[in-house]
């Protein structure tokens, strides 16, 4: 099956709805693109296409059962994910063969809105002047998960006044990441306790000095915050691990796919 949508809403489940694709293709999108784009937040106008298999029996669709190509144009570059079966790495890679997957997630958590973004001049709140925001909010519903966006080891599983509870993780010895306002923690979450990328650490709370239920995420790079958003260490491409024979069956199914992409009609 194939498809190919222009957003007109700014949900993309209600994209792909009204463009007559199954809502069921979203995470295999999410697995295929959660390194180099925020699915949940998309802009109007940003098109998709999409190759896709379906699991059929009388010719009636069942389920989705792989993504197979993806294409995304937001208006500023292109993007081109290609699923492989031949590998023996079950990756996607984009269209110079290089793995999709990279160091760190874009975003600790699913279907959230950016409340507030990072802004060194961003006014106070609480009062007046200026009180620099060094984060991203990401409002969402008490108790939604969020998860490390990287591997690493938990440094701080703790409370104060204004962060509320907060996790603190440590990446390598460049990088660090936080989780504020957490209603609370994952179970067994303790210091010095080795966490996975993509690994629930705790739920969206509204504790400390908030407005409502969110998480404030906090990105660390040589001591510093940073935002993660515009950091070139997020979302872009790693080197190729194809070997020759590899790239050899990478190209010719990526090819194929590709021809197939620019067949593809926006609905």
């Amino acid at each position: 099956e194939v498809g190919g949508t222009n957003l007109s809403a700014n949900r993309l489940y209600l994209a792909l709805e009204e463009n007559q694709i199954p809502s069921q293709i979203i995470p295999f999108m999410e697995k295929a693109l959660s390194w180099t784009v925020d699915l949940h937040h998309l802009n109007i106008g940003d098109k998709f296409k999409l190759i896709y298999e379906v699991k059929a029996v009388d010719g009636t669709p069942l389920e989705i059962t792989k993504l197979k190509a993806i294409y995304l144009d937001n208006g500023e570059k292109e993007l081109f994910g290609f699923y492989v079966d031949q590998l023996d790495t079950t990756a996607f890679y984009d269209e110079k063969g290089r793995s999709l997957k990279k160091k760190f997630l874009m975003a600790p958590i699913k279907y959230a809105r950016i409340s507030s973004s990072y802004d060194k001049n961003r006014k106070n709140l609480f009062g007046s002047g200026i009180m620099p925001h060094l984060g991203t909010d990401y409002a969402a519903e008490t108790g939604t998960p969020v998860f490390s966006v990287g591997d690493g080891v938990v440094t701080a599983v703790a409370t104060k006044k204004n962060n509320g509870n907060f996790v603190k993780i440590k990446h390598d010895n460049m990088y660090e990441t936080q989780y504020l306002h957490l209603h609370g923690f994952a179970p067994g979450l303790t210091v010095g306790r080795r966490v996975s990328q993509g690994e629930v650490i705790g739920y969206v709370g509204e504790t400390g000095r908030v407005t409502g239920p969110h998480v404030c995420f906090r990105f660390w790079k040589n001591n510093e915050q940073v935002n993660h958003l515009t950091d070139d260490s997020v979302g872009q491409p790693g080197n190729s691990t194809l070997d020759l024979e590899e790239r050899q069956i990478f190209i010719t199914n990526r090819d194929t796919l590709m021809n197939r992409l620019y067949q593809i009609s926006y609905r």
